[in-house]
């Protein structure tokens, strides 16, 4: 069964964690323009990806890109927590502490 978490960027306009991740993320979002959006996936393997939607702000007399959240996706459990180490964000609370895992 697919899982999905998804996660609130504290900073969404502070694109520099996903510059690490994404490294021609520039030539992948292209210019900034109004109502513009972008999804970009990082797989880490066949079953468990991060996906960061992109949107533009204007910002003074210029548009620019921001990412107010990741979408992970994993194929179960362990998948997901996997991701969430790899994100440094707290496990899902309804998961935490259970004993088995669905296959």
């Amino acid at each position: 069964m697919a899982m999905r978490y998804l996660i609130r960027r504290p900073k969404p306009d502070d694109l520099s964690e996903i510059r690490k991740r994404v490294s021609d993320l520039d030539t992948q979002l292209g210019p900034a323009a109004d109502g513009f959006r972008r999804t970009i996936t990082v797989s880490f393997s066949p079953m468990r990806s991060a996906n960061y939607s992109l949107t533009t702000r204007k910002v003074g007399e210029n548009w620019t890109w921001i990412c107010a959240g990741i979408e992970l996706s994993a194929d179960d459990e362990v998948g997901l927590f996997a991701l969430t180490d790899t994100y440094q964000v707290p496990r899902p609370t309804h998961l935490v502490g259970r004993t088995e895992v669905r296959k």
